[in-house]
């Protein structure tokens, strides 16, 4: 048996081992981690033994629904829902299933970059439904990389069956797909930051949507700010900071003469998301938002730049350590 063939084997079967190890203690982890693991496990039971349902979970997307309706037709478990919850983003997010594209082949390692990154976590632990409608994102990424102009958007469709935000990511597939420039979207990035930031942006947003969904009672009351009335709302500088990381690692990679047609199609997806996120700042759970860009932030990385400057070891001692602290962090703190 050659070298390689015992690395790919040793690579499958450390995967194979961190998704038993992680599924075992994320669906068996206590309601009190994670701020909603305590209403899906409320949802579960009514949909298993029709009991009461919190009043603020009654709004389920049909595709949640029903898979949770099959998980229920099987066990009565609730660490077995979570379980198969988890293993199903798990599989979807990190594995290379049914993906061609390069930057899903490090899959190992890109598994552990998932798990030291906090916000795998507030999809897996918290948002579950926008967990499980981001594995349907990835594919649409990955279908789009391959150059489908089609099927990412029949997958993103498929996506908002568990989470209607995943209708946001069709609006930067449509970006892409038009083949605006780089230097054209990250103007608009920085006039829509602008605009947020004088406060003119909520009123805009409340001029053009609220009579498109004055129909619906819940998105009424989210548009008018009533949902949740101590919801942080506004210009907020730590997301700034945040969001403009990958905005200097464009560049940094650009100047090294890194980077490959992947990634920049992938920032240029990036941007368009949080230009989105900044248009909602007024609102509340405005960071759902922000998380549907900040997501594609691990997809980002450069493994041959890295490599190419002699970076890729330290990183990936870095990852590794930063992964085991995150997830005793997030499971055991």
């Amino acid at each position: 048996m050659t070298a390689n063939r015992l690395k790919i084997k040793f690579e499958f079967l450390s995967y194979i081992l961190l998704g038993i190890f992680t599924t075992y203690f994320i669906g068996t982890r206590a309601e009190s981690i994670g701020s909603d693991t305590a209403t899906y496990n409320q949802f579960f039971d009514y949909v298993k033994f029709d009991t009461d349902l919190d009043a603020n979970f009654s709004r389920i997307e049909i595709g949640f629904y029903w898979l949770t309706k099959l998980i229920s037709y099987f066990t009565d478990s609730k660490e077995l829902y979570l379980s198969i919850i988890f293993l199903i983003q798990f599989i979807g997010i990190t594995s290379l299933l049914k993906k061609k594209s390069n930057i899903f082949k490090p899959y190992l390692f890109l598994a552990l970059i998932w798990f030291s990154y906090p916000f795998f976590y507030s999809i897996t632990l918290n948002v579950l439904r926008q967990g499980l409608a981001f594995v349907f994102v990835i594919y649409a990424i990955d279908a789009r990389l391959q150059n489908k102009r089609i099927f990412p958007y029949i997958l993103l469709l498929a996506g908002a069956l568990f989470h209607y935000a995943t209708l946001l990511y069709v609006i930067g597939f449509i970006v892409v797909d038009i083949n605006i420039k780089t230097r054209q979207i990250f103007f608009i990035w920085l006039v829509t930051i602008l605009i947020s930031f004088l406060g003119l942006m909520d009123k805009f947003i409340l001029l053009v949507l609220k009579n498109l969904v004055g129909l619906d009672p819940y998105f009424s009351t989210y548009l008018n700010s009533s949902i949740d009335d101590n919801y942080i709302t506004g210009f907020r500088f730590d997301f700034l900071v945040f969001s403009a990381i990958p905005v200097f690692y464009y560049h940094a990679i650009k100047k090294f003469n890194g980077g490959s047609e992947d990634i920049y199609l992938i920032f240029k997806l990036y941007l368009s998301m949080n230009i989105i996120y900044w248009c909602f700042t007024g609102f509340p759970f405005n960071d759902r938002f922000a998380i549907a860009s900040w997501l594609l932030m691990p997809l980002l990385i450069d493994f041959a730049l890295l490599k190419k400057v002699k970076l890729l070891i330290f990183f990936k001692i870095a990852v590794i350590i930063s992964s085991a602290c995150m997830f005793y962090y997030y499971l055991f703190k």
